[in-house]
């Protein structure tokens, strides 16, 4: 897999060289003291990419692991999994016994049907020994009012001995002849986590299972660990607020903490997933997030000093670092006793000052927030760590972050005293460590390395870990990952389209502007609904669906390859081919699409009133930089960001739009830019037809309230809804607009509809059935609008910054 720049890693220093933080004078004794090192990560979520960055993780890790630090702790804080098709692959890749034992002809389906198995045991592998709980823990997770739904979190890090690898050679959909998947299950079947699962602020009595006819504790249904009481030793398959680690000569407490906002992001989840008086909107500011998780946390540092513990590191998944630091400043301020804060799920990269001269980063196509200027790129955070202290500088605590997807491993080396309390950290060698074939070469001092293709690269990594790594661990995730690997490439061989250009899918510009993805994404929503409407399947009170909207965080990748190349400059190019399984350059296939729109995300139709979509609009814009920023199609807008304003963004004009059509009537596929309709808002004369209604299509997510708009009322102004393919969650609708659904494809939305492979009504079917039917040839009409990232002369047409309000213009309809 193309892609991964070619930056170098310094050398690993093989000497600790001694020397104190900045401004890090509080309780120093130098040359003293028992000494910690942290290694560290965060946000693995496997996708595509995971295929390369898995390899060079688990060859950091095996380096690391040799190196003389006699007391050593692994942590990970969160979302060590995500939807797409590197969770699913476990459904394919191993048996479950239950389901072939007693058919003599082995014709029944043996798969597991259970997914992530792959990635909880390499994560095992890696030999991390707390995680915290994130997010994406809970991107299958649907609790109904009969309980939990099957393939939840929970049952994902439970031991079950009835999942294993068929007869120690693999399963497929034969199970007497398919040998070549299935690494990683023994004789005693699916281990599950073999580490604990951390939050001080999740209720796990409130999640249930049915089963017998009865309610169950997810602790009885699953048979895992409840350690929630009090901190014991850390132990796999359990769930607990903390847990206490023996470490060379003492013990360690690690707390857990999961973003307050939770069941705003996770749709399967309510209110009640949290503990009372726990839960926070999305729009919480800061500093109230930051009081509620210290609260919570104090009571459980309490229990650790019970026990004797006196060196304590909290694991964080709050999704914004701001409310990580601020968190930090409040724990040393008010004498909550935490030595270090780990942060989670912003994916902020940091680094210390002299990251960039240490050569310490990757590259601009990274998945891992950074900030960038242009092509140059410096951490988003620094220094790594960042030191909080009292205004008695009688306390001190030191924070860092992660990046992301597997992307690096990072490692903190501190000083403790005799009472618990931090000395100073080893500068030199607290860093991250990139993971990329070339940071990998030069760590294995193997330049020659540096001379081969990125696929070349990781086979040699591979090759490299198998034939000198002395952990059976290591080598044992290099084979789950190969069998992972083989699954995903096969989903190449289905092709839906053609671009000739790159979609971007990154996560720092889908999240805060318009980008040639996110605008296709919303295209094919719109143009999908607007076929269901077309087919007669809805309520004559919906006569066209006028506007669709996707949040930028249901985006999660790039569909084609960035390189560096000679020029030292970074290149993007469309999808690469696979001549092994007839994909061409440019052609869109399943693996793209899957792995680009990982989440289960089925479509809501309906009509929503003028003032619904203006509500909408300012819960995209509502954070910078978030997951819930709008892609849009069918309408446009253009704001002025808070900082500007002193406060809220506000909408200065929306307009209606629509899609440029060719003669043929496919869509136009050499511009984005939509014809203006007319317009139906202004800042200064207001709604121009106030209360008219506006056909919708959106993503379930959003319909049913996450990424704040429940706040801003979209479930309960959606009238005449209905759900197309899947059914949505009951629950999130008032009983009067409960939706309808629709079950049946229309005529030329069926057609193909079983090669398509990707579940009539989701977000993936539209994608792939627009561009069948619009951009289908790579000489006729192929998708061919550049994002601004790869030609910086394309101006965003969509959603567009104002500094000054523009008056009101009325167009005639056309």
């Amino acid at each position: 897999m193309a892609g991964l720049l070619a930056l170098v890693l310094s050398v690993l220093p093989m000497l600790h060289q001694r020397s104190l933080a900045e401004n890090a004078t509080v309780g120093t004794v130098p040359g003293s003291g028992w000494e910690l090192r942290i290694l560290h990560a965060s946000d693995q979520e496997a996708g595509k990419k995971a295929l390369l960055d898995i390899v060079g993780m688990v060859a950091v890790m095996d380096q690391l692991n040799q190196q003389p630090y006699a007391n050593t702790l692994k942590l990970t804080s969160g979302d060590l999994f995500i939807a797409g098709p590197f969770l699913n692959a476990s459904r394919f890749l191993y048996s479950n016994t239950q389901q072939y034992l007693g058919d003599p002809d082995a014709a029944m389906n043996p798969l597991a049907l259970a997914p992530g198995l792959a990635d909880i045991m390499i994560n095992n592998k890696l030999g991390w020994q707390a995680a915290a709980i994130g997010n994406h823990e809970f991107d299958l997770t649907q609790v109904t009012a009969d309980g939990l739904k099957d393939e939840n979190f929970f049952e994902q890090i439970a031991a079950r001995p009835d999942i294993r690898n068929y007869d120690g050679k693999g399963v497929g959909t034969d199970a007497g002849s398919y040998t070549v998947k299935g690494a990683g299950i023994g004789a005693d079947g699916y281990p599950g986590a073999r580490f604990p699962y951390l939050s001080v602020n999740l209720d796990f009595n409130s999640f249930k299972v049915r089963t017998g006819g009865q309610h169950k504790t997810i602790f009885d249904a699953y048979g895992l660990a409840d350690h929630t009481a009090a901190p014991v030793a850390a132990a796999p398959n359990s769930l607990a607020r903390s847990t206490i680690i023996a470490v060379g000569t003492s013990r360690v407490g690690v707390i857990g903490a999961t973003t307050p906002f939770l069941p705003d992001i996770a749709g399967g989840l309510g209110r009640e997933a949290m503990l009372p008086n726990s839960y926070a909107p999305i729009s919480t500011p800061a500093d109230r997030q930051a009081q509620i998780l210290r609260e919570l946390i104090a009571p459980e540092v309490d229990k650790l000093h019970q026990q004797g513990v006196n060196k304590i590191v909290l694991m964080t998944h709050l999704q914004d670092s701001a409310i990580e630091q601020e968190l930090s400043q409040q724990l040393v301020d008010n004498g909550v006793d935490v030595d270090i804060v780990i942060g989670g799920g912003s994916h902020k990269l940091m680094g210390p000052a002299d990251a960039q001269a240490r050569q310490m980063l990757r590259g601009a196509n990274q998945s891992s927030v950074v900030a960038r200027k242009g092509d140059q790129i410096q951490p988003a955070l620094v220094p790594y760590p960042e030191t909080f202290i009292n205004a008695k500088r009688s306390a001190k605590l030191y924070y860092v972050n992660s990046g992301s997807n597997y992307e690096y491993l990072n490692q903190l080396v501190v000083r403790f005293d005799e009472q618990g309390n931090l000395i100073d950290y080893d500068q030199a060698n607290s860093r991250p460590w990139r993971t990329d074939g070339f940071g990998v070469s030069e760590m294995l001092h193997k330049p020659e390395w540096q001379k081969l293709s990125t696929t070349d690269q990781i086979s040699a990594i591979k090759r490299y870990i198998q034939a000198t790594s002395k952990s059976q661990d290591l080598r044992d995730a290099i084979d789950i990952l190969a069998a992972v690997e083989a699954h995903i490439n096969s989903l190449d061989q289905t092709q839906y389209g053609f671009t000739t250009k790159w979609l971007n899918g990154n996560r720092a510009d889908i999240r805060s502007r318009e980008t040639n993805l996110g605008n296709l994404v919303a295209d094919a929503m719109l143009w999908y609904a607007q076929q269901i409407v077309k087919g007669g399947s809805v309520d004559g009170a919906i006569q066209s669906i006028d506007v669709a909207f996707v949040n930028g965080g249901g985006i999660r990748d790039s569909i084609g390859t960035e390189q560096l190349g000679a020029d030292d400059k970074i290149h993007r190019a469309p999808p690469e081919a696979n001549p092994l399984l007839g994909k061409q350059e440019g052609e869109v296939s399943r693996l793209d699409i899957l792995n680009s729109l990982r989440f289960d995300n089925f479509l809501t139709i309906g009509t929503i009133p003028v003032e619904q979509l203006k509500r909408s609009i300012e819960a995209m814009i509502a954070k910078p930089n978030a997951g819930a920023f709008g892609q849009i199609s069918g309408f446009s807008f253009a704001y002025r960001p808070g900082s500007e304003t002193g406060g809220k963004p506000v909408v200065s004009e929306i307009w209606l739009t629509k899609p440029q059509l060719r003669r043929d009537g496919r869509i136009d596929g050499s511009t984005q830019q939509q014809q203006q309709v007319r317009l139906l808002y202004s800042e200064k004369n207001g709604f121009v037809t106030p209360g008219e209604r506006l056909g919708l299509v959106t993503i379930n997510y959003l319909a049913e309230g996450a990424e704040g708009q429940g706040q801003a009322q979209l479930t309960q102004n959606i009238q005449t809804p209905y759900w197309l393919g899947e059914v949505g969650d009951p629950a999130k609708w008032p009983p009067s607009t409960r939706p309808q659904r629709i079950r049946t494809a229309p005529p030329l939305l069926a057609t193909n509809l079983a090669k398509r492979d990707l579940r009539f009504g989701s977000y993936r079917d539209a994608l792939a059935a627009y561009l069948e039917v619009n951009h289908n040839s790579s000489s006729d009409n192929p998708f061919a609008v550049a994002d601004p990232l790869a030609d910086p002369a394309i101006r965003p047409t969509r959603i567009r910054l104002t500094a000054v309000s523009a008056p009101a213009v009325n167009v005639p309809a056309s």
